[in-house]
């Protein structure tokens, strides 16, 4: 029997409803409770909640004492087994009834709740829709993902091949993007790549689509395009978009883009096809010079399968010893002696034969290789240098090439840096050392690479740029950072004699770095006309085929031991 307030409380739920002791057994089931559950209610009297639900004993009797653990009504779910075989859902209320007396039990009164099984249906919904959008669009941008823009690839594909239409695939890359997170932080390069995100909707149709495939990257979907032109145009107006300023912090910052461009279908019939295309196409735009559109050739595919038999083939060089060095010399221009050289690192592929630096060490920075070679050639050379100074030329000085990688990754910690560590080991003084840097990455210096410039600078090593006037580098560069020597690149030396702004610019080099107390070199001197040019000018040092090609070792140590000039001079 039921107390006299829970047979009140009883009378004034209208919902289907069981009342049930602690223990679980059923005291009174109502008849829209047995309808519900497609039962008659007197085989539900006296048997035991768990004997119809699907949950094992204990978890019932859990539930209905937590039940029983509150004033309020407590929301629960149940899922119960049906007279007819079937399960039904049965998203509950739970509330204490009765407190246990003489011989009466606690009683627990569990009712289906309408209202909350709308709630909990809106929940599921926008649970669902939740998972949904964190599964196809990215968190950051709010723009589809990788995994949406596949599917309206595959859609796109699909459609335009059943009608004989023709769409294009834009693969975006952001150029100089790293620099932004290096110099203003992550959280202003988040803010940048929303920003650029909304740029790029606003360059495209309604009926495109912009998705970010992850990191730096976005892609473009242009469907039903009729005329190339379109593309064309599209493409333009993007890199005009992103060129301009980004107001992020108290100054403006600037980025430009690289995007590569597959048509289907005669780029490609598949998706995959597609965008590897196009991926291929943006890295040709980027190693062509950045902020620029190509379209996708086949040409392009034969260069990347060429450049991934090559990062293979780079990893077995490692093991197996491929990698030589070879030296060209350095001449003082004023009295032709050879002051120095230069490492310069040489590859014989086991069945390919010689393959050109120009053409692995791009491949190798690409797959992450280029440490594990900077660090061979360093210490290989280094070894070199200290037999050299220790049984031919006591004042021998070696330039040795670094990758933009080794500065921007240097560990910031108070020890040696691992180029001071090995001369430390070798016993060679800093200034025995060279380290050739492009000019790209100073113009492109964060923090990290600012300060491993003048972390070298404090331990004695000196600092070259190499193809100096290619990157438009400033005296303000120059003075931030402690430079020892500039490299003017081949590029202008092979114009003296032909023309006069090869010579413009190789005066104008000259006097800006005896201004700055820094040393030149001309490299890739091939004539007398452009050795007597430089030597008017005041050059100091020069190197090339004029004077020398590289050469081994033992050829190099030949020469510094007969003491030779090399080039015009005569041996004399």
């Amino acid at each position: 029997m039921l107390s006299p307030s829970a047979r009140q409380l009883h009378r004034l739920i209208s919902a289907p409803h069981v009342i049930v002791s602690l223990d679980g057994t059923i005291i009174h089931a109502d008849a829209a409770f047995a309808q519900h559950i497609n039962r008659e209610n007197e085989e539900l009297t006296g048997r035991s909640l768990a004997d119809i639900a699907v949950l094992p004993r204990e978890a019932v009797v859990d539930q209905i004492f937590l039940f029983s653990c509150s004033p309020e009504w407590i929301p629960a779910r149940m899922r119960l087994s049906a007279g007819d075989g079937g399960e039904v859902d049965f998203p509950c209320r739970g509330l204490l009834l009765a407190q246990a007396s003489g011989n009466d039990p606690a009683l627990v009164c569990i009712c289906l709740d309408e209202r909350l099984q709308y709630q909990l249906l809106r929940r599921s919904l926008q649970a669902e829709r939740m998972v949904w959008q964190q599964a196809n669009f990215d968190t950051l941008t709010r723009l589809p993902n990788r995994q949406m823009f596949q599917y309206r690839l595959e859609q796109e594909v699909f459609s335009s091949g059943r009608n004989g239409a023709t769409f294009a695939v834009l693969f975006i890359d952001l150029d100089e993007f790293k620099d932004i997170n290096d110099t203003i932080g992550h959280a202003q390069g988040d803010q940048l790549l929303k920003e650029a995100a909304e740029r790029l909707q606003a360059c495209v149709r309604k009926t495109d689509l912009v998705a970010r495939m992850g990191g730096d990257e976005f892609v473009v979907l242009l469907s039903q395009v009729k005329d190339l032109a379109v593309v064309d145009a599209i493409a333009r107006k993007i890199l005009e978009s992103l060129v301009q300023p980004f107001n992020l912090s108290a100054q403006p910052s600037y980025i430009s883009a690289s995007i590569g461009v597959a048509c289907f279908p005669a780029d490609g019939e598949t998706p995959a096809e597609l965008l590897r295309h196009a991926d291929q196409a943006m890295y040709a735009a980027k190693a062509s010079g950045r902020n620029t559109c190509i379209r996708f050739e086949r040409e392009l595919e034969e260069k990347a399968l060429n450049r991934v038999q090559i990062a293979r083939d780079l990893r077995q060089a490692l093991s197996e010893g491929q990698f030589t060095l070879v030296y060209q010399p350095v001449i003082e221009l004023a009295t032709g002696r050879v002051a120095r050289a230069e490492a310069l690192i040489r590859w014989t592929h086991g069945e390919r034969g010689p393959i050109s630096p120009a053409e692995f060490i791009p491949v190798a920075e690409r797959n992450g290789l280029i440490g594990r070679i900077d660090e061979w050639v360093f210490n290989e050379a280094t070894g070199q240098l200290r037999v050299w100074r220790e049984f031919v030329r006591p004042d021998m000085v070696l330039s040795i090439n670094c990758s933009p990688l080794a500065f921007s990754s240097l560990p910031r910690t108070d020890g040696p840096s691992p180029w001071r560590a090995r001369l430390d080991e070798l016993e060679l003084p800093g200034n025995s050392i060279v380290l050739e840097i492009t000019e790209g990455l100073l113009l492109e210096a964060g923090t990290r690479v600012s300060e491993a410039l003048s972390k070298i600078a404090r331990e004695g090593l000196h600092v070259a740029i190499d193809d100096f006037g290619t990157g438009y580098s400033s005296l303000a560069y120059l003075r931030r950072h402690d430079i020892d020597c500039l490299k003017i690149d081949k590029s202008f030396i092979d114009t003296i004699g032909a023309n006069d702004s090869g010579t413009e610019i190789a005066e104008t080099v000259i006097a800006m770095a005896k201004k700055l107390n820094i040393e030149v070199v001309a490299e890739g001197v091939e004539t007398q006309i452009q050795h007597d040019t430089l030597l008017r000018l005041g050059c100091d040092y020069v190197q090339g085929y004029l004077y020398s090609r590289p050469v081994s070792a033992h050829e190099f140590t030949a020469i510094l031991e007969r003491g030779a000039r090399l080039g015009p001079w005569s041996e004399a």
